[in-house]
């Protein structure tokens, strides 16, 4: 676990432009959440925006041992599919907006979390992901 949010949990760890609030202590619930869902070590393609439910899912990712590739939630879509075909992740994190853009890749919704969507790829590819040496 990179961080550690028990000396903070009921300070606000976020507060977007429409008020909405989430604490550390959610932060970190939500955490589990997602990472329960995914299970073992993969990788995921996050589709980053200024939200929570960015943040809520790079937090999870990197907290519980699973390999984030952030990516621009508006990125051209033609170096989109390149990256997907050469790296298969298992799965895909973004915003639920942009759910239809993404059902070719889609094997099942797994959760839904601030306007944020875990989506299941196809690809059941295993690469050897190296745990930090440092």
């Amino acid at each position: 676990m990179i961080w550690n949010f028990d000396d903070y949990k009921n300070k606000i760890a976020m507060r977007d432009e429409f008020g909405l609030e989430i604490t550390y202590a959610q932060l970190e619930d939500l955490g589990k959440e997602i990472a329960a869902g995914i299970g073992t070590r993969c990788l995921v393609f996050s589709f980053c925006e200024n939200s929570i439910g960015s943040v809520v899912g790079y937090t999870a990712f990197v907290n519980n041992g699973i390999v984030p590739v952030l990516l621009n939630s508006h990125m051209d879509r033609e170096l989109f599919d390149n990256l997907i075909m050469k790296y298969k992740p298992s799965y895909l994190w973004l915003p639920v907006s942009q759910e239809s853009d993404f059902e070719k890749y889609q094997v099942m919704k797994t959760m839904e979390i601030y306007d944020y969507v875990l989506l299941k790829t196809s690809f059941d590819m295993e690469y050897s992901l190296h745990e930090d040496l440092c």
